[in-house]
């Protein structure tokens, strides 16, 4: 009897295996799940410890980015097939029980997709394995590979697939819509990747964690197993508040065996319910929708007699299924709540220990760049499903299709609905923002909500009307519907990127929008927002046209007949043709005016340009070339039409002691070469010499000079460079300058051409370099490279800062001011234009800077500038802010005298300590929030409008950020524009490690030890989060890649070392590393400081410091 039961089981399974085999979905499963899972994991690789980690993280990213989607595909497969084939009752006539039959299903589709996924994470290890370029290839690694693929798969992934179908069976009790196992799979892949991006997922691009009791909680529960999984990674133990010290890989361990028990038993209690013979049971509302299925029924899609036309029946129907749809109610009643709370949870949060006074576009800027887009664009799909599928999902399309409604009457109508119901969804949104802003006691800006909104309606609105259009196209809904979320991927993944396919039009129905600030509003992009929406209402119209001319009347049968009625009939299509046509020429223009703003538009044009720059240039790094020792530049800007133009002259000595007869003139790739020609100096006047030949290069921007009377060893000859700018109108404003009615901010580093072979533009990544054929380069730190002499350089000819001095004049229009390099030396009024002369008479490193400001109000600037100035010793501070409206004057004034008393304090203190600071004029500027929110360059720092005069310390801070900023900023005249420069293959340490101890210091001397202590209690805490994801090879700090170890780090490591040795020791070993790497003598390495900190500190304290600085980890 027994052995019956089972031969009858195993020829169930056997057949249930033969069914899934043959299904056409599965067909595709087994080609996308490899080919998509490898490519779509490849792109997520981040700095792992070994080989192993990399291999699990793909793993990971298999598991959590795929299975959810090939589950809510295969699912209604094999748990709905005899519902929704109407074969139920002749299933249940078999001589085989239900329970059988569950347990086929199970036992089938469990071992079938566990052999997919278990296949794909071989096949991804072994392509891994093989085409790795690292050297530690060997059987042991091989090995270590085959037993953590059997590791995963039993641990990982099998779990999580009896997870999946332990639901799956129990939603088949209660529902015959394939629709709810797709929105069940929806659900699970996007609450799934908000937890992770809570939990310090390093899958995802700036995740980290948000609460420690959630992090704790994860630890335990998490269905996926990925938090234990991760932090088992970083080696780390755990201490029980009980005191019990717990390993993570116990805890994954656990988590696995609770998912599998918990599957199991929820399958069992499922299983328990079926009876002798007949299937799982279904709820009344089921047995109405299997009869619905059978049966065609116009009961609930009338549309006569109403008394209205068509399409206002058409319209009223269809909007009111939509509405009455369960889980569009749902959706609708909890979106508010949603809203609301996103709103307020981050409201007036600036960063820790600091908040801000708000309004609605600081709310409307919490929920519109991920919330509302990715949702909203979930929600169009959803509803256009919905909208297209009223008919069918009722059997009754067929019916519909012989009624005398016009095909583009069906279209407009649910085209309307599209529209409305995005209307309802920002109308929503708008109510949660508003209920958020008023508990949270923010300004209500009714204005800000009809611009910022109307953007985004105008975005969902034609992504619902392509969704719609598209639904028609296919000739068969599922293939549309993969349509869709091809393209939803393509929008919010880096898949594109991979694919080689990488283009700013695959942002479906939007474009490169920056978000709104209070600095200058929306100016930042404002420009590039009409020319993608006008090429996107032509293509979503071009969609609507096709669908109308394809599809009949809802049916999805007419493209059979489209080629031939085409051929026969083609004046008929004059409107399609018309518009692709249009389309066509409007992205072929729209790509050439991205390619000529930005010739390296896109990251492997960045890549491919850096190789051919190394390929053809890098022999010129061995040649001796002139040094820069003065620029005069003579710059015209036009802020209103974002213009300028340049004049730069270089006075170029030869410092080497060998001729130099021709020399590179580099240009980073994405500007246009310069105009060059050679002045030589002749009976006091400088005068061009035609001789010279000034050759164009082959790679863009490059120019070789060769001289008609070579240069003798230190001899000078004038470079006279001419080009000019324009600010990109199709590209958002970058950090690195832009020229705009509200500020223009030129940096000279990438825009300046530059002398010789820059080592900079070269590749780093071991993968591209072999991709491109480029020689391996050594991969040596800096405690290795600099520990002896001679150093063991890879690139750098020589050890030698690149310093120079500076004259300005800068032409604005008048009611602007100019700053440049220097100090101002007089001012002239030309017409109707203000001319600004600037001399710095002490060289400084090469990275200048000039600034427009408006300090009048006009039509195209309503906020002009103010400036504020003040004495400390010999030099004057000025801090450059425009006044807006939502800073009060007084909240201004208190937040310039902030950062003024920081930049003071560290002036003060550094110029007494170490060396007195050598220019006459420190700047601070204002910026808007499309960068880092501070950043130095030598006489100017850069500061965030938020954090730095809009942010206001909260009520527990015991330091104001805004000093503490204003004091980092200020500590990189010293330590980056001093010294930590001349040297580009040592890292960060003397640049933003010994900010941070400047940090420490001066917090501690404003505001006392308490401060200070809370200070090295946040970055201890930021460190410690971070450190738990962080899957790089452990280094010491003077080997830091990571800015979590740069900082956080090095404010722990340099609070050890003040508590051991005192301020006194560490400054001493800094006096003594510029007394011997200060300008102009050999520029200093990380490891000449800890040198110096060696032998003013004794052999006794060499652990200490060894521990700190060096050691591969701090521990406190």
């Amino acid at each position: 009897m027994m052995d019956s039961v089972l031969l009858k089981l195993a020829r169930l399974i056997r057949n249930e295996l033969n069914y899934l085999i043959r299904q056409p979905l599965f067909g595709v499963a087994c080609v996308l799940v490899p080919a998509v899972g490898y490519l779509f994991t490849t792109g997520l690789t981040v700095d792992a410890p070994s080989f192993i980690v990399q291999i699990q993280l793909k793993y990971v990213a298999l598991v959590m980015l795929i299975l959810p989607v090939y589950m809510g595909a295969m699912l209604p497969n094999v748990f709905l097939r005899e519902q929704n084939s109407a074969m139920a009752e002749l299933v249940n006539a078999t001589p085989t029980t239900a329970l059988q039959r569950a347990l086929a299903k199970v036992f089938g589709f469990v071992l079938i997709t566990w052999l997919v996924f278990a296949f794909t994470f071989l096949f991804i290890g072994l392509v891994a394995f093989f085409t790795s370029s690292t050297q530690a290839m060997n059987e042991l690694v091989y090995l270590e590979l085959l037993i953590d693929w059997a590791r995963f798969s039993l641990l990982l992934l099998l779990p999580t697939v009896l997870g999946y179908v332990a639901i799956g069976i129990w939603m088949a009790k209660w529902q015959t819509s394939v629709f709810s196992f797709y929105a069940f799979s929806l659900v699970v892949l996007v609450c799934y990747l908000v937890l992770a991006s809570l939990t310090g997922n390093p899958i995802l691009a700036g995740s980290a964690i948000a609460s420690e009791s959630l992090y704790q909680w994860a630890l335990w529960l998490d269905p996926l197993g990925f938090t234990p999984l991760f932090t088992e990674f970083t080696k780390v133990e755990m201490v029980s508040s009980a005191g019990v010290l717990t390993s993570f890989p116990t805890i994954f361990t656990l988590n696995r065996l609770g998912v599998f028990v918990g599957a199991l038993l929820l399958i069992a209690a499922c299983l328990r319910t079926c009876d002798g013979k007949t299937e799982l049971p279904l709820s009344r509302s089921s047995i109405r929708g299997s009869t619905l299925s059978v049966t065609p029924s116009t009961e609930n899609v009338e549309l006569k007699g109403t008394g209205s036309s068509p399409w206002v029946a058409l319209f009223h129907k269809t909007l009111n299924s939509v509405c009455v749809n369960k889980v569009t109610l749902l959706i609708l009643l909890a979106w508010p709540f949603l809203i609301f709370n996103e709103v307020l949870s981050g409201l007036s949060y600036v960063e820790p220990f600091a908040e801000k006074s708000t309004n609605s576009l600081d709310a409307i800027n919490r929920i519109n760049s991920d919330v509302l887009p990715v949702f909203g664009s979930l929600l169009m799909a959803l509803w256009s499903w919905q909208i297209t599928g009223l008919f069918v999902s009722h059997k009754s399309h067929k019916l519909i299709a012989t009624t005398p409604i016009k095909n583009k009457t069906i279209l407009a109508a649910q085209m309307g609905v599209g529209g409305v119901l995005v209307f309802v969804l920002l109308a929503l949104t708008v109510l949660g923002c508003m209920v958020a802003e008023l508990v949270g006691g923010s300004d209500v800006v009714v204005s800000i909500y009809v611009v910022e909104f109307s953007r985004i309606g105008l975005s969902l609105g034609l992504l619902v009307s392509l969704f719609i259009s598209l639904q028609h196209i296919a000739q068969n809904r599922m293939i549309s519907s993969a349509l869709i979320v091809a393209l939803l991927v393509f929008k919010f993944t880096p898949i594109s990127g991979r694919l080689g396919l990488t283009h700013t039009l695959w942002n479906i129905a939007g474009s490169p929008l920056q978000q709104s600030d209070h600095f200058w509003g929306s100016t930042g992009s404002d420009s590039v927002f009409v020319p993608y929406m006008v090429i996107w209402v032509l293509v979503v119209s071009l969609c609507i046209v096709i669908a109308n001319a394809v599809s009949h009347r809802g049916t999805f049968y007419g493209n059979k007949l489209l080629s031939f009625h085409f051929v026969k009939h083609p004046c008929k299509y004059w409107l399609g043709f018309g518009l692709a046509a249009v389309c066509v020429l409007m992205i072929f223009r729209l790509e050439q005016q991205l390619v000529a703003e930005k010739p390296l538009t896109y990251s492997h044009h960045r890549e491919a340009w850096k190789a051919e720059y190394e390929h053809t240039y890098r022999h010129w790094l061995d040649k001796p070339a002139p040094v820069v020792e003065h620029i005069d530049a003579n710059i015209k800007i036009e802020p209103t039409i974002g213009a300028g133009q340049f004049e730069l002259r270089y006075r170029l000595r030869n410092k080497s002691e060998q001729v130099i007869t021709s020399f590179l003139v580099s240009r980073y790739g994405n500007f246009e070469s310069p105009t060059l020609f050679v002045e030589r100096t002749n009976k006091g006047r400088a005068a061009p010499n035609s001789n010279n030949i000034i050759e164009a290069g082959q790679v863009n921007g490059q120019n070789v000079v060769t001289l008609a009377q070579p240069l003798q060893p230190d001899e000078t000859v004038t470079l006279v460079a001419r080009f000019e700018l324009q600010q990109p109108k199709l590209w958002p404003a970058t950090s690195q300058f832009y020229i705009k009615p509200e500020m223009t901010y030129l940096r000279g580093s990438p825009l300046l051409p530059v002398i010789g072979f820059q080592p900079e533009w070269m590749l780093r990544s071991p993968q591209l370099r072999a991709e491109y054929q480029l020689p391996k380069m050594p991969t040596l730190m800096p405690s290795e490279r600099f520990s002896t002499r001679p150093y063991q350089l890879a690139w750098q000819r020589e050890l030698a800062y690149k310093w120079a001095t500076y004259s300005s004049k800068i032409q604005v229009p008048t009611g602007y001011k100019a700053i440049g390099p220097g100090e101002l030396t007089r001012s002239e009024q030309v017409e109707a234009h203000t001319v600004f002369h600037f001399e710095s008479d002490q060289p400084m490193r090469q990275m200048p800077s000039w600034f427009v400001i408006p300090v009048e109000a006009d039509k195209t600037n309503e906020n002009e500038w103010r400036i504020v100035q003040q004495g400390v010793g010999d030099v004057i501070t000025e801090v450059y802010v425009p006044n807006t409206q939502h800073v009060s004057d007084a909240q201004l004034k208190s937040a310039i005298e902030i950062n003024q008393l920081g930049m003071a304090d560290t002036l003060t203190w550094l110029s007494n300590e170490i060396k007195p600071y050598p220019h006459r004029q420190l700047r601070m500027f204002a910026i808007p929030n499309n960068g880092p929110t501070g950043f130095a360059m030598p006489q100017a720092m850069l500061i965030g409008y938020d954090v730095g005069f809009m942010a206001l310390p909260t009520a527990e801070a015991v330091f104001d950020q805004r000093y503490r900023r204003a004091v980092h900023e200020t500590a990189h005249q010293w330590f980056g524009h001093d010294i930590g420069n001349g040297i580009s293959e040592d890292g960060a340490f003397l640049v933003e490690s010994l900010a941070k101890y400047v940090e420490l210091v001066m917090i501690e001397q404003r505001y006392g030890q308490e401060a200070k202590d809370a200070l090295v209690k946040y970055e201890k805490r930021r460190f410690e989060n971070k450190q738990r994801f962080y899957y790089g090879t452990e280094k010491g700090l003077v080997d830091a890649t990571s800015p979590h170890q740069q900082y956080s780090r090095a404010t722990l490591a340099f609070d050890l070392i003040r508590t051991e040795l005192g301020d006194e020791v560490i400054l001493e070993a800094l006096r003594l590393l510029w007394s011997q790497h200060g300008y102009p003598n050999e520029p200093a390495t990380s490891m000449n400081f800890v040198a110096a900190l060696k032998s003013v500190a004794g052999e006794v304290h060499y652990p200490l410091i060894e521990q700190a600085l060096q050691k591969a980890l701090y521990v406190d």
